[in-house]
């Protein structure tokens, strides 16, 4: 639960932070319509991380697994007497340590060294996405690359997903942990987070076009800006010579100069 709340805090925190850096470019208005662009990416780190951790430390699972399987890992809270008869039965072979049959050990021990390859891969994949997806919040990458990140990091995010799911099943399995409906309670998470991720990578893709289009409309605003600029300096720089050649010529006086020259740097 804590570690829930830690999340949202952090969450809430790196939105706030990437929205007022946008600020100082756009309006709140506009900022308010693609805010999916922001929330999204946050939503994707957040979900990937304990779900990468998972998969990159599978292994340990395994381990913990193998541990609950085991006659000597109990016994010594039985008393000294069941744990002194146990350590002489496991010795001389006449129990077996494994307390539980792991008939399902061996698909736990796949599962997790596919889930992690699948981690590491994953893991990698998602951080370039990531960077993708964290610089195209402020426009420095293009549109379609940002997209394709977008969908690189929710499909990440579901395969890794599915291997630790996967691991999970076969853990319970192997130390019957739960009933057969809950065995599967991984996959059920997943059904629903995949429900949640996919229609936020649509409305993040639908704020991104937002956002370029709005950024593209804000060169282009200033693109004319500055030519009208150029424009008008060019029209002063014609008038102030077509003074030049009427004082040149003696049509004006140096005063009529002087006074029409500072009516034209003022305007």
């Amino acid at each position: 639960m804590g570690y829930i709340i830690l999340e949202i805090i952090i969450g809430v925190a790196a939105y706030f932070i990437l929205k007022s850096l946008l600020t100082k470019t756009y309006n709140a208005d506009f900022i308010k319509s693609v805010k999916w662009m922001l929330i999204v990416p946050i939503v994707q780190v957040l979900t990937f991380v304990p779900i990468g951790y998972l998969a990159t430390h599978s292994s340990e699972i395994v381990e913990t697994v193998d541990k609950l399987s085991r006659i000597s890992t109990y016994t010594p809270l039985l008393g000294e007497e069941v744990n002194s008869l146990a350590n002489f039965g496991i010795e001389n072979g006449i129990i077996n340590d494994t307390a539980m049959q792991n008939s399902h050990m061996s698909d736990l021990a796949i599962s997790a060294g596919l889930s992690l390859i699948i981690g590491f891969i994953g893991t990698i994949l998602f951080l370039i996405a990531a960077f993708i997806l964290f610089r195209g919040i402020f426009g420095t990458i293009k549109e379609k690359l940002v997209k394709t990140a977008n969908t690189v990091a929710t499909i990440t995010i579901l395969v890794v997903g599915l291997s630790v799911a996967w691991i999970m099943t076969c853990a319970n399995k192997a130390i019957s942990f739960s009933d057969e409906s809950g065995r599967y309670y991984g996959f059920i998470v997943m059904l629903v987070l995949a429900f949640v991720l996919i229609p936020f990578s649509l409305k993040f893709n639908h704020a991104t076009s937002v956002y370029y289009s709005g950024k593209k409309d804000k060169e282009n605003i200033a693109t004319q800006k500055t030519q009208f600029q150029n424009k008008s300096e060019t029209s002063k720089v014609e008038q102030l010579q077509e003074l030049k050649n009427l004082l040149e010529s003696g049509v004006l006086t140096q005063e009529e100069f002087d006074t029409e020259k500072q009516k034209i740097l003022k305007s």
